[in-house]
């Protein structure tokens, strides 16, 4: 099958090492820069939300939040208005539970001098509240963004720093970032289209709300986020999580029906071959 994609990337992970990275094609189509799994970088969409996820579990670990907690206790600039006569919880945000109404028009731009500070965003652009709150799986790339944002606001910094100092580094995850900056610009992979027998660059769009899909990270440096999970939070001899948070994280949290898969904090859980995943 010929998917016509021109470059690729491929990692394996088993106890806590690395077998196997292998990168396959064109990061660069017009320059010939070719895949490269130590440094080329790719957009990695919504599995920025893995980390957030993980972010917000170190902090309510220490005590700094509580999952079942109405968000509304940790929101300055805004409310969330009190439709229903359940509140929205973090737990809600991280099982995609929280009953928001989807928007994607306007959620990403291709001019970054649109972006703007999560809380000025979410002032103005909350969505509209269209189910009670634990009820059913609505995926929500806003309520993910919202527990990004009750990162900022819980540990007293920005979102990228905190990622930054308490994943990325203990992690050892040097080429990875929610704002790319200018150092690692050159290794960004070009995204591309196919049409008529060509390839079409894709200008880079800016995600207005980063802890729901503005990753950007090497293969390398993403599998030692791999590693961590699959080792309950330790990576080499740091911990970026308690087991028993870790643990916790990784348990199904939410399912429509007992007898389907749901949540996790954070990940899809689902069975292949009668073996539970999560991803």
């Amino acid at each position: 099958l010929q998917l016509n994609i021109p470059g690729a990337v491929f990692v394996l992970v088993k106890d806590g090492k690395l077998l196997l990275s292998k990168g396959y094609g064109f990061a660069n189509l017009d320059k010939k820069i070719v895949v490269t799994p130590e440094r080329t970088l790719f957009r990695l969409g919504s599995i920025s939300k893995l980390l957030t996820a993980t972010a917000i579990m170190q902090l309510a670990e220490v005590g700094k939040l509580n999952l079942f907690e109405d968000i509304n206790t940790y929101l300055k600039e805004f409310q969330i208005p009190a439709k229903y006569s359940q509140p929205i919880t973090v737990a809600n945000l991280l099982t995609h539970t929280a009953g928001f109404e989807e928007h994607s028009i306007g959620l990403e731009t291709l001019n970054p001098s649109e972006l703007i500070p999560l809380g000025k965003y979410f002032a103005n652009r909350i969505p509209p509240r269209v189910m009670p709150p634990g009820k059913t799986i609505s995926y929500s790339n806003h309520g993910m963004g919202l527990a990004g944002y009750l990162v900022e606001v819980v540990a007293g910094m920005p979102f990228e720093q905190y990622v930054q100092e308490n994943i990325f580094q203990p992690l050892e995850m040097y080429h990875s970032s929610f704002e790319i900056p200018a150092h690692l610009a050159d290794d960004l992979a070009v995204g591309y289209e196919y049409e008529s027998d060509n390839y079409q660059a894709v200008p880079f769009s800016y995600i207005k709300i980063p802890p729901g899909g503005s990753l950007n990270a090497t293969v390398t440096d993403i599998s030692h986020f791999i590693m961590a999970h699959l080792q309950n939070g330790c990576y080499k001899n740091r911990q970026i999580l308690y087991q028993t948070t870790a643990l916790e994280m990784h348990q199904q949290q939410f399912t429509n029906d007992p007898r389907l898969p749901g949540f996790t904090y954070g990940f899809y859980e689902d069975y292949k071959n009668n073996q539970r995943v999560i991803q």
